[in-house]
């Protein structure tokens, strides 16, 4: 990605954050939240629980890119990449079964779900007509947005919802041993490393590496809003929308 572009991404975001707090702040009634504080007896543990399925994941992500998963070249290849994704993080729901815990810890509402996607939806289409406008894409304005939106993405939708579903339930677990300000930084930098592996494998230049800085500074005003709020779904609409421009021709 070009370092300049960063400009423009941070821009999109800030609306997009912005246009969230003020919502939920002065707009009533406001999207519900997650009342769930829950005490882990142990949280360095669940921690280390979380990690474990980081790991699997990783490890299944690489039978994915072996091939070993669903096959991707059939006519219903947008559905079975779609499967594919939830397979390669399936590790995380897992983790809340195995160890009892409710869905509000991966910050995911227990009501109110239609309404927190529908608002992100629409901030995110705010901002991404921003972002498209001030990338000089007007005349290419719609046919971007039909990109974006197409049903033919369904493996990226999919793919952003479990990665921020599996960030929420290592966060959560992460804030109730160090605190948020220490783990927020943290699981932004571990994020922003992620995707190393796959840089490396796709040959990248050394301006990828140091974008991975922008990441994750971007990674950590977002999960500051995201912890406030303690529902991610909202910003599932925001982080897919964003995404997706890497992809415009």
């Amino acid at each position: 990605m070009n370092l300049f572009n960063y400009f423009y991404l941070y821009l999109a975001y800030g609306i997009a954050l912005l246009s969230w707090h003020l919502y939920s702040s002065y707009v009533k009634p406001a999207i519900e939240t997650n009342p769930d504080t829950k005490d882990f007896k142990y949280p360095w543990l669940e921690f280390v629980f979380a990690l474990l399925a980081a790991m699997a994941t990783i490890l299944i992500g690489q039978l994915y890119m072996k091939g070993l998963l669903f096959s991707r070249s059939s006519s219903f290849g947008f559905l079975t990449e779609s499967i594919n994704q939830l397979l390669i993080f399936s590790p995380f729901p897992l983790l809340l079964i195995i160890r009892k815990h409710g869905l509000s810890t991966a910050w995911f509402p227990t009501k109110g779900k239609i309404k927190s996607i529908a608002i992100g939806l629409v901030i995110a289409m705010i901002a991404l007509v921003v972002f498209l406008l001030l990338k000089g894409r007007s005349s290419t304005l719609l046919a971007d947005m039909g990109f974006i939106y197409s049903h033919k993405n369904l493996p990226q939708l999919v793919q952003v919802f479990a990665e921020d579903f599996a960030i929420s339930v290592c966060l959560f677990r992460l804030m109730a041993w160090i605190g948020a300000k220490s783990a927020i930084l943290l699981i932004s930098l571990l994020f922003a490393a992620s995707h190393i592996p796959a840089m490396l494998y796709n040959g990248v230049a050394l301006a990828d590496f140091t974008g991975l800085l922008f990441d994750a500074l971007l990674g950590f005003f977002a999960l500051t809003v995201v912890s406030k709020s303690k529902n991610f779904l909202w910003f599932w609409m925001i982080h897919y929308a964003m995404d997706m421009t890497q992809f415009l021709n």
